[in-house]
């Protein structure tokens, strides 16, 4: 009789859920299976707000991370983002915002003095403009690639001029003969959904396409929180909770084929002055361990480099 009360209940709660979901709102029970945070929990706690070690994660020596980002922002590109707000002319060009002041800042830098010959890129938009901008003021042609299952008037332009080439579908549906084809003189470039799902490009992204790429090619991923498993704003305005941060942080545990160069947020926590010394706009938000507690900026890029492996 219990059972047959549970599965009745299930099947309640089922048809509740789908029946929300065509309303736009996900209804769920509370479940210690369930990836939404019990947030009466966190507020109780804090053991879950200690940094996670990054043990067998290669590149997370802040010494190496902050040479890399010295490495590219040369005096050529300072005089530039002291004098010119790129973020602002890359939004402008868009259309809209997106992306952040600070990540725009070091794309540019990295396009501009890294030069890469391919920039292929999942999630499109203020980060495509600033590609653009980067590659033309260093005086080289770019050959850029763009995954945009919904691309704006701004995209649809600059492939119209042969500025890039625009692949209107979702990233999963990618044929792995494509990435398998790009080179090693090339930016990977993902900022996606950050869900991890069935129906998501996140995991095919990180388990399926990575493993792809040639030696020598760096990759970019946008909105990862290292050395924390969790968003800054989990206990105040989050509504979404991602996991891509710990599917990247799996991926490149005891992996040696993938370095990381720099992850901006590791840098935001262990060294904010000396990353600012570097990235002039760059003004460091407050933090209670992973968790913000004031304005100001919070980088989230982090740059990977494929190696030839052990």
């Amino acid at each position: 009789m219990k059972r047959t009360l549970r599965e009745a209940m299930k099947r309640g709660l089922r048809l509740l859920f789908e029946g929300g979901q065509r309303l736009g709102v996900d209804i769920l029970p509370r479940h210690y299976y369930s990836e939404i945070p019990d947030l009466r929990e966190l507020r109780r706690t804090r053991h879950w707000r200690q940094p996670l070690s990054m043990v067998g994660v290669m590149g997370t020596d802040i010494e190496r991370q902050l040479a890399f980002v010295r490495t590219h922002c040369s005096p050529a590109v300072l005089e530039v983002l002291r004098a010119r707000d790129v973020h602002a002319e890359a939004c402008a060009a868009n259309g809209g915002p997106g992306y952040g002041r600070v990540e725009a800042d070091f794309l540019y830098a990295f396009v501009r003095t890294a030069r890469p010959r391919q920039i292929f890129q999942i999630g499109c938009g203020v980060s495509t403009a600033l590609c653009l901008r980067a590659a033309a003021d260093a005086g080289y042609t770019l050959e850029l690639t763009c995954v945009e299952p919904y691309p704006n008037d701004f995209l649809r332009d600059q492939a119209a001029r042969g500025a890039l080439t625009l692949v209107e579908r979702q990233a999963q549906l990618l044929e792995p003969e494509r990435i398998r084809a790009l080179g090693a003189d090339l930016l990977f470039f993902v900022d996606a959904t950050h869900t991890l799902g069935p129906a998501g490009e996140v995991s095919r992204i990180v388990l399926d396409m990575l493993p792809l790429l040639s030696a020598g090619a760096h990759v970019h991923f946008h909105d990862i929180t290292f050395p924390y498993d969790y968003d800054r704003h989990t206990l105040d305005r989050a509504l979404v909770f991602p996991h891509e941060s710990v599917l990247l942080h799996a991926f490149l545990a005891g992996n040696a084929r993938f370095e990381l160069c720099a992850a901006l947020s590791m840098l935001h926590y262990a060294a904010p002055e000396r990353l600012r010394a570097l990235l002039p706009n760059y003004r460091p938000a407050g933090n209670d361990h992973g968790l913000a507690t004031g304005p100001g900026h919070f980088p989230s890029a982090a740059y990977l480099r494929v190696t030839d492996g052990p």
